[in-house]
């Protein structure tokens, strides 16, 4: 304690000298010697001393007492009296200043310095004191903490801190112990009244939480702590403690349970097999529709067992890879076969993933396994109906195979019976047309010309027939293919058809489509022939060809003229084999035409349609893509 400062007020110069002397003798340093009230407050601010001994009557307008006063209360200095006087009115004037003590002039050195380390000790003390006071009221005030003090004897209850908050109970106000339990929550009154007995009795720690209503309707959930002081002979006489508003806890502990339990609900009643293990992969929890999944009764006798034991074979490293993927932070996937508890086969399709902790590494893993069992065994229908059905198909093609052959071999036997004596019908027609020429009557050259005719015809419907059946036996070879230039070259092939007419060709943009070069060239042959030969009457024939993109994308190529027409009530017909509309002797031909181009159309996937009207010409489309058919 030594070496601290002291100022001494003295207005009485001999004593002023004495004391500093005694002072630094002592020990202690004198910073200065006020002679008056005015100038020991100065000082006092001037020097920052630890202790101030003052002088009760100093001259000037203000005595000792008020000097002492200001300095206890504007610097926190400790006050010691000097005085001559010892009368009760002094002291009761002086106690009023709260001095640090008193020293009675004449003094003892002995008094004077056990006076001064008692009062400088104190005032530390009570710095010690004010700090602590002040660290626990930051401390209530950032916890928004509540204090309460019981006094037991007096049935006296002390609030302070942020007890107003939390039980609408002014801060310093006091109640019994009853008006505090009417606060507490009907439901939970019971149990804190049983709990602080319980204290009482004891002597352990207070510690409960519980709900309070307070004035205003609003109820708060409230955490509380405290001790209880005993006297020497045992008996309780006084509990403290502190208080916090838990509420906002409360309500997320609240939420947090409400959202498990809605979690745990959508998972337990998930069909799916949901499985938690630790990282060496041994089960630690399996849901309930899990567990009905497996036929699973107990899932005791599982816990902890290796969960990649319940796969087998192939399927055993497979779940292997899964879970240590998922170890790694990665996610495994597979499909496998495994057995139930009681034995039942099974296939599931798994996956493994990490559950990550807080520092965002896998603590646990996540195995969810779907039964597939249905699938795979409609998987396994659907195969074995494939099978059966791409057998049946193999058979019915070479069933097929031999019907077309057969029916070929049957087309070609019969064309070769009806060429023959047709041909020998022809020629015998045409020798006695030549050897008896002026010898024949009109009748007879009429009827000689009608039997070398018929026996023409008959051959050409056997070449069309022939090339028909044709048709059906060659192997469809698809391409990208530019129909303008096989346009232009079926166009030359027909120039014939044109000398002597006056014939307008006009081609159109035909974009590509996939097609066979060759049936497609026979398609425009055949369509083309058909628009030279019914426009032969008109003096200004006209021929269209192009095409047109509908909404759906698909290609409509067309071959347009302004014939003769079609009355639409027969539209169907025009494409049947030997349908000849018009009279044989207006226009030949053998009505093949338009039936081989619908067929070359159907083996494309498309469709052949044709729009008419009697003396109005005719538009033939059709499409070369499936989507139209």
């Amino acid at each position: 304690m030594y070496g601290q400062k002291i100022l001494v007020a003295e207005d009485e110069g001999i004593t002023a000298a004495d004391l500093e002397e005694r002072l630094q003798r002592a020990g202690y340093r004198v910073p200065a010697v006020a002679h008056n009230a005015e100038e020991a407050i100065s000082q006092a601010e001037a020097t920052s001393p630890d202790l101030v001994l003052m002088d009760i009557n100093m001259p000037g307008p203000i005595d000792g007492t008020v000097a002492a006063d200001t300095i206890r209360k504007k610097f926190d200095i400790p006050v010691i009296y000097l005085t001559a006087l010892s009368a009760e009115g002094v002291l009761a004037q002086v106690k009023r200043t709260e001095p640090y003590g008193y020293i009675l002039k004449p003094f003892n050195e002995r008094e004077l310095l056990a006076t001064i380390e008692i009062a400088l000790t104190r005032h530390e003390a009570d710095q010690r004191v004010r700090d602590s006071e002040e660290r626990l009221r930051l401390a209530l005030a950032a916890g928004q903490m509540g204090t309460w003090d019981w006094d037991i004897y007096a049935n006296k209850v002390t609030h302070g801190g942020h007890i107003h908050e939390q039980f609408g109970i002014h801060p310093g106000t006091q109640t019994t112990i009853q008006e505090f339990f009417e606060r507490v929550h009907p439901k939970d009154r019971e149990r804190i009244r049983a709990a602080k007995d319980r204290a009482k009795a004891s002597g352990r720690e207070y510690a409960e939480e519980f709900r309070v209503v307070r004035a205003d309707g609003a109820v708060r959930w409230i955490a509380s702590r405290g001790t209880v002081e005993r006297e020497k002979s045992g008996r309780a006489r006084r509990m403290v403690g502190v208080s916090m508003d838990i509420t906002e806890m409360k309500q997320r502990e609240e939420q947090i349970r409400v959202s498990e339990e809605f979690r745990r609900r959508i998972i337990d009643a998930s069909r799916d097999n949901i499985c938690v293990l630790d990282l060496e992969g041994h089960l630690v929890w399996m849901n309930d529709g899990g567990r009905k999944g497996m036929e699973i009764d107990d899932f005791n006798r599982y816990a902890g067992a290796p969960w990649v034991a319940f796969w087998k074979g192939d399927h055993h490293a497979a779940a292997r890879r899964a879970a240590d993927a998922a170890v790694t932070g990665k996610d495994g996937h597979f499909e496998g076969e495994c057995a139930t508890a009681k034995g039942t086969p099974k296939w599931w399709s798994v996956v493994v993933t990490p559950i990550l902790g807080a520092e965002g590494r896998p603590v646990q893993l996540l195995a969810v396994a779907r039964d597939i069992t249905a699938l795979r065994q409609r998987e396994e229908q659907i195969r074995l109906l494939n099978a059966e059905l791409e057998w049946r198909v193999a058979e019915r093609t070479k069933e097929l195979e031999a019907a077309i052959k057969e029916q070929a071999d049957t087309v070609s036997t019969l064309s070769h019976d009806l060429r023959s004596p047709a041909r020998a019908a022809t020629a015998f027609a045409e020798i006695l047309l030549q050897n008896l020429g002026g010898k024949l009557t009109p009748e007879d050259r009429q009827q000689l010309q009608a039997v070398r005719d018929s026996g023409l015809q008959m051959g050409r419907q056997v070449d069309d027939l022939l090339a028909f059946l044709r048709l059906f036996r060659r192997e469809l070879k698809k391409e990208t293919v530019a129909p303008e230039p096989l346009v232009r070259q079926t166009l030359e092939e027909l120039r014939g058809e044109r000398e002597g007419r006056t014939v307008e060709i006009v081609v159109g943009a035909l974009p590509n489509c996939q097609a066979d070069p060759h049936l497609l060239q026979q398609l425009l042959l055949c369509l083309l022939s058909n628009a030279h030969k019914f426009t032969r009457k008109r003096t200004e024939a006209l021929i269209e060809i192009g095409a047109v993109r509908d909404a759906r994308g698909v290609t409509n190529y067309f071959v347009r003229d302004n014939g003769v027409g079609i009355d639409m009530r027969y539209a169907d017909r025009i494409f049947g084999m030997f349908t000849c509309l018009n009279p044989p002797e207006e226009y030949e031909g053998t009505g093949t035409g338009l039936a081989l181009a619908q067929r070359i159309v159907q083996r494309h996937g498309g469709r052949i349609w044709v729009e008419s009207a009697p003396d109005r010409g005719a538009t033939f489309h059709f499409t070369l893509d499936s989507k139209a058919s």
